[in-house]
C-alpha cells in the first residue's frame, strides 16, 4: 500500500510533510503514547496483585493485621477499574496503527497488550531480520569481547572494534547458545524486548493447537524431543517456544515493513540457504482467520 492510501485509510496526521520527511519521521516503530500507557497498565496492575497478595497472606494469618492497612489495601485492589480504562485507551490508540489493524489484531495470543508492548519498541526500519532478533535477545550464538582499553561488552556478532571506545578488540570468544547476562559485560540486547518476547512465548505454550503460533510450538516441541532424546524436558520446550516466538518476529518484521513499503529480505535461511516452506504474514493471517470460521 503506498503511503498515500496509508494516510487515508488510517486518517494518519500528515502535517503537511513531504514523503522524505515522513520516512525520517518513520524511522523507528517507537511510539511514546503507547509506551506511557502500557508502563502506566503494568505498574497499576503490579500494585494491585501486590495488594491482593498481602491481603491473602493477612487472611490466611500469615501477615499483621490493622484497620489502616486493610482500608488501604482494599483500595489497591480496586484499582482493577483504572487498569480496564487505561486498557481501552492502549486499544483505542491502536486502532489507526496499520500494523495492528492488519497483522496484529489477527493473531491468537498477541492481543492488545502486547501489540503495544511491540509497537512501543524503538525497532529500527529497513534494518535486517538478524538485527531485530538481536534486539530481541533471539539469537544462536552470541560474542564475549575485551577491547585494548578494557570496556567487556557481549555482541550478537563477531567485531573487531570496540562499539564504545573504537578501540581494537584483543579477547573475542564464541559462545553457543541463547544469549545470557555474563558478570561485568555490556549486553546487545532490550530487556524490554527480551520480556516481551518471554511474554508471547508463555501466550503460545497457552494456546495449544488453537492458534497458528501454537501449533508451530507444538510441532517445533514434538521435532526437538526426537532429536535430542537424551535432552531435559525444559531445554525442549525453551528451544520450542524460541522457535514459535522466532518466527513470530519474522512475519513482524516482514509485515511491518510491506505494510510501510519498505523492501526487505527473507530470512537468511530461506534467502540463502534454500529453505522452501517459509509462509509470508498475509498467509498466517488468512490461515487465523480461517481457523475462527
Amino acid at each position: 500500500m503506498k503511503l498515500g492510501e496509508l494516510v487515508k485509510k488510517y486518517n494518519l496526521e500528515t502535517t503537511g510533510q513531504t514523503q522524505l520527511e515522513l520516512k525520517v519521521v518513520k524511522e523507528t516503530l517507537f511510539d511514546e503514547k503507547l509506551r506511557i500507557l502500557v508502563d502506566t497498565y503494568e505498574t497499576f496492575q503490579k500494585e494491585r496483585v501486590r495488594a491482593g497478595n498481602r491481603i491473602l497472606m493477612i487472611a490466611k494469618g500469615r501477615d499483621n493485621a490493622d484497620e489502616i492497612r486493610g482500608e488501604f489495601l482494599t483500595l489497591l485492589c480496586e484499582m482493577e477499574d483504572i487498569e480496564r480504562k487505561i486498557a481501552k485507551d492502549i486499544e483505542a490508540h491502536l486502532k489507526n496503527n496499520p500494523v495492528y489493524a492488519d497483522f496484529l489484531k489477527h493473531i491468537k495470543g498477541v492481543g492488545p497488550l502486547l501489540s503495544a508492548r511491540l509497537m512501543a519498541l524503538p525497532l529500527r526500519l529497513g534494518e535486517h531480520l538478524s538485527s531485530w532478533n538481536a534486539y530481541f535477545g533471539l539469537t544462536p550464538y552470541y560474542w564475549k569481547a575485551v577491547c585494548e582499553n578494557g570496556h567487556k561488552i557481549l555482541y550478537s556478532k563477531e567485531v573487531g572494534t570496540c562499539r564504545v571506545c573504537g578501540g581494537a578488540i584483543v579477547k573475542l570468544e564464541k559462545v553457543e547458545g541463547a544469549p545470557r547476562r555474563v558478570a561485568g559485560y555490556q549486553t546487545f540486547w532490550n530487556p524490554y524486548a527480551r520480556k516481551t518476547a518471554f511474554l508471547m512465548g508463555k501466550q503460545f505454550i497457552k494456546l495449544g493447537t488453537r492458534g497458528y503460533y501454537g501449533r508451530v510450538y507444538r510441532n517445533a516441541k514434538q521435532r526437538y524431543s526426537a532429536k535430542y532424546p537424551n535432552e531435559k524436558p525444559f531445554l525442549i520446550d525453551a528451544r520450542a517456544v524460541r522457535s514459535a516466538v522466532k518466527l513470530f518476529i519474522a512475519h513482524f518484521h516482514q509485515a511491518v515493513h510491506d505494510i510501510y513499503g519498505i523492501p526487505v529480505s527473507k530470512p537468511y535461511a530461506f534467502e540463502y540457504l534454500a529453505h522452501e516452506d517459509f509462509i509470508s504474514w498475509r498467509e498466517v493471517v488468512r490461515i487465523e482467520k480461517a481457523y475462527m470460521e
